[in-house]
């Protein structure tokens, strides 16, 4: 079964997975997504444009990061 911990806003603050992984969600101050870590090292930082929709999916694994372009209305 799967733990949840939420802020006292109400936005998700950590999931436990059965198997011991957690994972951790930050948000900004408009409450949008910021970073999602895992215990695992890996980390997920979100990056907003001036309207506020995501740009770009940025994995980190451990020190590397990877890359994944998101497809915006707009950017190429």
């Amino acid at each position: 079964m799967i733990q949840y911990d939420h802020y006292a806003t109400g936005l998700l603050k950590q999931a436990t997975q059965p198997e011991g992984v957690r994972v951790l969600n930050t948000y900004d101050d408009a409450h949008r997504p910021a970073d999602v870590g895992r215990s695992d090292g890996n980390s997920e930082p979100y990056d907003f444009d001036n309207a506020g929709s995501r740009r770009t999916e940025i994995y980190f694994r451990c020190t590397e990061p990877v890359r994944a372009p998101r497809c915006v209305s707009g950017l190429q």
